[in-house]
């Protein structure tokens, strides 16, 4: 049947018999127009609705990352410094201090000291509110099946929709400013805490967890003692996926007011400095393995 359908419309069309309803679609283009006109109604509608819980929302996040950003930035060098290096040491070991003594050196020598600080003071904001969302609803997704079909469209969604797309609707809402660099960065980063969090709990051996309810544990006793460090090493990759992706966020909020490595980034484009961008994207590497590594912990 779809032979019979193919052959005779393919001769029409290309033997030079074709109509315009074989050349293009029949589309009208009323119909584009009067989307785009409803939606736009619609947003500033929702935008007018929620407008005291924007600002709301703009006001904590922004006191979150200026808080974070001023501590940071803040305490003297050497204190910063030295606290990342004891902790690459303690959480990864001697090889992973050196090559994060190494990283900050390239960034204090090339000038990107206080701006990667700038950087992970927004990476770190939005990375704690995507971990605090991600880790529960993982931990529901992995209990409940019929919780994680519904929330693997959503995170389907949220994955594949272009960050120039959803920053639309995020500039529409909450405006322009680091708030709302933030706000991207979290939908871009929730969805892989949630799936890899959702896998481990669900990879954790029923018989263990049976055994455990067999000497009268609890659902949080299960949960707290059995399931989440089985499922640990699933979550810790998660958590480093999360942060990594919301790292790659931060050219893309330099675009609506988010300061920091982005900034230098977004300038080279706009001015064709391919020196100072490749500086700028080594900066970006430099603290996105350096993190990746603190997260990851030592290889066991």
């Amino acid at each position: 049947m779809l032979t019979l359908l193919v052959i005779p419309i393919a001769a029409l069309r290309f033997g030079g018999y074709g109509t315009a309803f074989l050349t293009s679609m029949p589309v009208d283009q009323r119909w584009h127009t009067d989307a785009a006109i409803w939606l736009d109604g619609a947003i500033s509608s929702l935008s007018q609705s929620i407008r005291p819980l924007a600002l709301g929302v703009t006001r904590g996040l922004d006191w979150a990352l200026s808080l974070l950003e001023t501590g940071l930035t803040q305490t003297p060098w050497p204190i910063v410094g030295a606290i990342i290096l004891a902790l690459a040491w303690q959480l990864a070991g001697i090889r992973v201090a050196i090559f994060t003594f190494v990283a900050l050196t390239y960034l204090a020598v090339l000038g990107f000291w206080e701006k990667s600080l700038q950087t992970i003071a927004l990476l770190g904001t939005a990375a704690l509110i995507s971990i605090a969302i991600g880790i529960p609803l993982g931990v529901l997704s992995g209990y409940n099946r019929r919780f994680a079909a519904f929330l693997r469209p959503v995170l389907d969604f949220m994955q594949t929709m272009p960050a120039f797309v959803y920053l639309i609707p995020v500039i529409a809402l909450f405006g322009i400013g680091k708030p709302s660099g933030i706000i991207a960065t979290v939908i871009f980063g929730v969805p892989p805490v949630v799936r890899l969090t959702a896998l481990g709990i669900a990879g954790v051996p029923a018989n263990v967890r049976e055994a455990t309810q067999s000497f009268g544990a609890s659902a949080f006793f299960t949960l707290r003692k059995v399931d989440l460090p089985l499922a640990m090493p699933s979550i810790r990759a998660g958590i480093s996926q999360s942060i990594l992706m919301c790292l790659s966020m931060v050219v893309i909020a330099s675009l609506i007011g988010a300061q920091g490595l982005g900034e230098d980034v977004l300038r080279s484009l706009q001015y064709a400095s391919q020196g100072q961008g490749l500086l700028a994207g080594f900066a970006i590497l430099a603290c996105a393995i350096v993190l990746d590594r603190l997260v990851q912990g030592r290889v066991r």
